[in-house]
């Protein structure tokens, strides 16, 4: 008997730990060139190329990851049918003593990564599209000259990496909602064990805006659900500092009252009134200006 089977939910979790793995380890990069300053002094942009040039090593890294993690959704939609589906080679090739004794699944051969979308597309109800495929293809490729070859001449754009782990994210997990699963990952990780969670909104705040830059507006709506191009103000609701304006006005009209954060998720009701120091009109219950930062007057009730 096959003993230790995988779940379609093990290789879920396990798919979306790897996907998070890979784009944490862009945005690292991307911190580090944030706290280094480097737009106000790299006047030629030289030491910005060379930067990436130098992070060549640890973006094949994220490649890497996110292709483990492409393999592991993929093989969690085919386990949603039998992941004996996943168990490779004709009966003769099984491990021995198969038959008269218990075996883990662990010890068989399972299918190559280039026949999974072909397995998931023949034996699951919703086929993958062929953007998908391209893509999965194309990371396949690039992995096996980074992992096999000395010299890949596989040259790694971070953009790239960000772009192809949301729409695998979007392509696999068929949802919308990677800033809540993001946001859980972040709050919920090995870090925050020995440290805290109490850093956590600040810095997604930093994360999502800083993605956010690199993505067109279309680009955004899609992966993080809001309109680049709308005006943002500060959550009255999340310890984010005033630096990250994270919060948009929902639905989008002049007479809203309330607040929605992309960072806490949370949704705060406003007051609409003119601020004395800018020419924002949201005001936070204790009559703080949510786009400047600035506290007006006490209200009279």
């Amino acid at each position: 008997m096959i003993i230790d089977l995988p779940t379609s939910l093990d290789f879920k979790l396990s798919g979306l730990c790897y996907l998070n793995l890979s784009f944490s380890r862009v945005l690292r990069l991307l911190w580090h060139l944030d706290e280094s300053k480097v737009q106000a002094w790299d006047d030629d942009g030289s030491a910005t190329s060379e930067y990436w040039e130098a992070a060549q090593e640890p973006l094949a890294t994220a490649v890497t990851l996110l292709h483990q993690a492409c393999e592991f959704l993929i093989k969690g939609l085919i386990c949603e049918v039998s992941p004996y589906l996943l168990i490779f080679q004709s009966p003769n090739s099984w491990p021995s003593g198969c038959s008269t004794k218990n075996i883990s699944f662990s010890e068989y051969r399972t299918v190559d990564a280039q026949d999974l979308v072909k397995i998931a597309n023949t034996v699951c109800e919703k086929r993958l599209p062929e953007k998908f495929f391209t893509l999965f293809e194309r990371l396949r490729r690039d992995r096996n000259k980074l992992t096999h070859t000395a010299k890949s001449g596989v040259v790694i754009i971070h953009v790239d990496i960000l772009k192809d782990i949301l729409n695998t994210y979007s392509f696999l997990v068929h949802s919308a909602d990677w800033v809540e699963q993001r946001r859980n990952y972040l709050s919920n990780n090995y870090e925050t064990i020995v440290y805290s969670s109490d850093h956590i909104n600040c810095y997604y705040a930093w994360e999502l805006q800083k993605v956010a830059s690199l993505l067109s507006p279309s680009e955004v709506k899609k992966f993080f659900g809001y309109y680049k191009k709308q005006r943002a103000y500060i959550c009255p609701a999340c310890d984010c500092t005033e630096e990250f304006k994270v919060a948009y006005l929902k639905p989008n009209k002049p007479d809203s009252v309330s607040l929605s954060c992309i960072v806490c998720g949370e949704s705060t009701p406003v007051i609409r009134k003119s601020c004395k120091y800018c020419k924002g009109n949201v005001l936070s219950k204790s009559n703080v200006c949510l786009l400047c930062g600035s506290p007006n007057e006490i209200l009279k009730l």
